[in-house]
């Protein structure tokens, strides 16, 4: 059955305008299982509190700094901490460097996992990976990538390590500029499809707003897995690996809620919300 996909634009230029925001927690309502902010002195630290580190391969890493005019000058702090500014982000350039988890903890079947990702040339030929959890064949797995050539952004699931399903959301990832990334998957009942949500914010261009497209999928029985959660990697490979910066990673069971992801500044007053050419005003309770 071919995934049937909705998408949704969540118009949120006029109330940033107006500064009508409030501040991003650090935390969900969902568990969030690991929060990586590739900050200087603490670059493979779990900021989430649940001591999920990080591991690099290989042993060496390397920050950017997030300066004006530099790529990844549009992440913006999300947590507002004096202490915690977002002035740094993971460079993983053209190289095999990558992150593991320490913990197999990436085991639920309804999870939520956000990035800030900037695609810089390569001359790789693999895909660019973002985010995935692989084993081996045979094993359960996903991954979040961009294709290497038409730079869709694209979600792999798989119960068996071999023979993957694509969900294919139609968004571009334009190289050399920044972006908010998030999906999330919520598993079938038995009689519904699974969910699989996409969240993206192309955050170099002026005014631009969060958009949200929701692919409905054939029944997946995807029970997690037991291999570690691997950032800007597949399967601790030499190709398709990600080409760029990435930063403010977290992983989330549950899926999240819109209003709780970490990529958009929440507006305190009205959302609005386009949907299949009606708009729908919407209040949020506080």
């Amino acid at each position: 059955m071919k995934p049937s996909n909705l998408t949704i634009r969540t118009a949120l230029a006029a109330a940033l305008s107006l500064g009508l925001f409030a501040a991003i927690p650090l935390t969900a309502s969902a568990d969030t299982v690991g929060y990586w902010r590739f900050e200087e002195n603490g670059t493979n630290i779990d900021a989430s509190g649940n001591s999920n580190n990080l591991t690099t391969v290989p042993t060496a890493y390397d920050l950017t700094a997030t300066t004006s005019g530099d790529p990844g000058d549009r992440f913006f702090d999300i947590v507002t901490d004096a202490d915690l500014p977002n002035e740094q982000a993971a460079n993983l350039g053209d190289k095999a460097e990558h992150y593991q988890t320490t913990s197999t903890a990436y085991l639920s079947t309804d999870f939520t996992v956000e990035t800030f990702a900037h695609l810089a040339p390569s001359a790789q030929a693999g895909n660019f990976y973002l985010i995935s959890k692989y084993t081996s064949p045979g094993s359960r797995m996903w991954g979040l990538r961009v294709n290497n050539g038409d730079n869709k952004l694209m979600f792999i699931i798989s119960t068996d390590g071999t023979n993957p399903q694509f969900i294919d959301p139609n968004i571009t990832i334009n190289t050399g500029s920044d972006y908010y990334i998030a999906v999330s998957h919520e598993l079938g009942d038995g009689v519904s499809d699974s969910v699989v949500t996409f969240h993206y914010r192309n955050l170099s261009e002026p005014n631009s707003v969060l958009e949200t497209v929701v692919v409905n999928t054939p029944l997946l029985m995807y029970t997690g897995g037991s291999g570690v959660m691997e950032i800007g990697t597949l399967a601790n490979g030499a190709s398709n690996r990600w080409s760029g910066l990435l930063d403010e990673v977290r992983y989330s069971t549950g899926v999240l809620d819109e209003s709780e992801l970490l990529g958009i500044p929440e507006p305190s007053g009205l959302g609005m919300i386009l949907l299949g050419g009606m708009t729908v005003l919407r209040h949020r309770a506080r």
